[in-house]
């Protein structure tokens, strides 16, 4: 399909099919993002007279439901991680809930 033929539906019609193939909110934001740097060298060059990706919003980034761990996974998790090297961050994890880049980030 030529350049000058991408409509604002196709792109929506793109998004809602990559979402119904399950592929995630933050893949289809990917791939909105791509189209859009593209598109914006292709109107630079002229090869288009506009940006279509300006008409459309990508879907919403949809983020999991945080769990957390059940006691008897907290308790396995432990027994798993008894005698590795890095055990002590694993319960300071547990006990704190600090998240990865905060753990990552200390200074012993």
């Amino acid at each position: 399909m030529p350049l000058q033929k991408l409509t604002p539906q196709r792109l929506q019609k793109l998004y809602s099919d990559k979402l119904k193939e399950d592929y995630s909110s933050v893949t289809v934001i990917a791939i909105h993002n791509l189209l859009h740097k593209a598109l914006d060298y292709a109107v630079r060059w002229e090869l288009v007279a506009q940006n279509v990706c300006n008409k459309v919003s990508p879907p919403r980034r949809v983020r999991p439901e945080m769990k957390a761990l059940t006691p008897d996974q907290v308790q396995r998790l432990l027994d798993a991680a008894r005698g590795h090297p890095q055990e002590a961050l694993f319960i300071l994890a547990l006990s704190t809930g600090m998240r990865r880049d905060e753990l990552t980030g200390l200074k012993w």
